[in-house]
């Protein structure tokens, strides 16, 4: 049930994003998982469309990365990218490891339509780009 709130919240910050950039409309919501998250991109896009229902961003399409995770031995010191299912230094083989990277699940950039149409077609980003 803990992903329903996640959704909740990274709708949350759509909106909030949206509204500080005067958009009409959400088209687009881009979202980081890291490997070690334990939210799935399947349960966000099962709760979205109830969450997201009479706000501006129903029908907004979902855009997932997954990111890699990324350790610090504590034992050897080597930083290193996990691969598979492993969860020990991929040097040593010590589980005594720090995360530093690739454990949370954020909302990376919106695109949205703006309520005045821009001097160029299309939709902007909440990042700063052009589509």
């Amino acid at each position: 049930m803990h992903e329903l709130g996640a959704t909740q919240t990274l709708l949350r910050l759509a909106l909030e994003q949206a509204a500080a950039a005067g958009a009409r409309r959400v088209t687009d919501v881009h979202i980081s998982v890291g490997r070690l998250s334990d939210v799935s991109p399947e349960a966000i896009r099962f709760y979205w469309p109830e969450v997201s229902r009479d706000t501006s961003a129903e029908g907004a399409r979902l855009h997932f990365r997954r990111e890699s995770a990324r350790v610090s031995c504590r034992s050897c010191g080597r930083r290193s990218v996990l691969s598979g299912d492993a969860v020990a230094c991929p040097r040593c083989q010590a589980v005594d490891i720090q995360v530093i990277a690739g454990d949370a699940t954020y909302l990376r950039a919106i695109d949205v339509e703006r309520g005045v149409p821009p001097s160029r077609p299309g939709a902007w980003r909440t990042d700063g780009r052009h589509p």
